[in-house]
């Protein structure tokens, strides 16, 4: 008997072929937001268009997860550390993986966020005692739901915790993320699809409620299987799909911005300060401080460093560029003032409705 996964009509099984779905944009009632008069006394520009991808914060604020990287160092691979609070329980993470991954496996990995956000395309899977059997020893969860489990390899704390999949092509993917639907492009998203798969995520669970209890699971980054017909089916991990569908603290990146924008590096540095910045007020951080955000923590030689926070003024001047973001600096301290775009719009719906809004002049600052 299959377990009843929730309220949605359709699952996507992991192992099989579904036909696609079209993507047909619902209206949604605008939110009412002051308008913002910038320092020429002009209305800025505002985001009026649900074109975003939310993404649990874990997952960009944690520094050199996604780096720009050079020919050669991709062997390097990744090995890094990140933690998530929430009330008395934080999360350690640790994510390992033979080869690095790139600011093209974070555009990938957005756009699989913003895709799982939409609720015509994903599938839920409740992941409760996949692992259980009956007195007979027979497994109790559905075949779908093991075959996912062995997948995603979940071991240990977490490994219960629901998961959306979502079918799609590397040429959808690709189009996503800003890229031209040639065949190289296709062989560029599976190669980063490979490479996301065999990331592992370690998850430390302490809970200072339960007087300190640990927790410790093991999960892919994502599980992927190539179908017929070109078609992927994709599995994000437990924190990812919960911030597909419970969008509480989450971080919206813009993908419209994204695409828009030309360097990684800019592509990086615009993900975090999504995270970081705000959209009412500025806030002020080093500008020395920066390259650590785009690349991780900061090794090698003087000048390479120095090269480092070059790219990274370069990057501030791409996003600056966009509409509505406003950035000043301080020379004599070299500080930078950030704040981001004003949203008029809503999430209630999916990541890709479109939301009509009051006119507002754009201007690039």
């Amino acid at each position: 008997m299959r377990p009843k996964i929730d309220s949605e009509k359709t699952r996507t099984p992991i192992t099989q072929n579904k036909k696609s779905t079209s993507l047909k944009p619902k209206p949604a009632g605008k939110r009412k937001v002051k308008p913002r008069i910038g320092d020429d006394g002009q209305p800025e520009a505002v985001t009026a268009v649900m074109d975003h991808a939310p993404v649990h914060p874990v997952f960009v604020f944690t520094n050199g997860l996604f780096r720009p990287i050079q020919n050669g160092s991709r062997q390097s691979g990744t090995h890094v550390g990140g933690k998530y609070t929430k009330g008395a329980t934080t999360v350690e993470f640790q994510w390992d993986s033979a080869e690095a991954l790139d600011i093209t496996d974070q555009s990938v990995l957005f756009y699989l966020c913003q895709l799982g956000a939409t609720m015509k395309r994903r599938s839920m899977y409740d992941m409760k005692n996949w692992d259980a059997v009956n007195a007979e020893g027979e497994p109790m969860a559905s075949q779908d739901t093991r075959t996912l489990a062995k997948l995603m390899q979940l071991a240990g704390a977490g490994r219960y915790l629901p998961l959306v999949a979502i079918t799609t092509t590397a040429a959808e993917i690709a189009k996503g993320i800003g890229l031209s639907s040639t065949g190289s492009n296709s062989r560029t998203v599976l190669n980063s699809l490979e490479r996301l798969s065999k990331a592992k995520m370690t998850r430390t669970v302490r809970d200072t409620a339960d007087n300190g209890a640990n927790g410790i699971g093991e999960t892919m980054l994502i599980g992927m299987v190539v179908q017929a017909k070109r078609k992927i089916a994709i599995a994000l991990n437990a924190e990812l799909s919960n911030r597909c569908t419970n969008h509480e603290g989450v971080v919206w990146i813009n993908m419209q911005e994204q695409r828009a924008l030309e360097s990684k590096p800019a592509k990086r540095l615009h993900a975090w300060l999504s995270a970081w910045a705000c959209q009412y007020d500025k806030k002020a951080i080093g500008m020395d401080m920066l390259p650590g955000h785009i690349y991780g923590p900061l090794k090698g030689t003087a000048s390479a460093i120095h090269s480092r926070l070059d790219t990274a003024r370069a990057a501030v001047r791409e996003i600056a560029a966009l509409p509505g973001w406003h950035f000043s600096v301080n020379i004599k301290s070299d500080q930078l003032k950030v704040r981001k775009p004003l949203f008029v719009g809503t999430d209630t719906d999916a990541a890709f409705t479109a939301v009509p809004s009051a006119t507002t002049e754009k201007k690039s600052l």
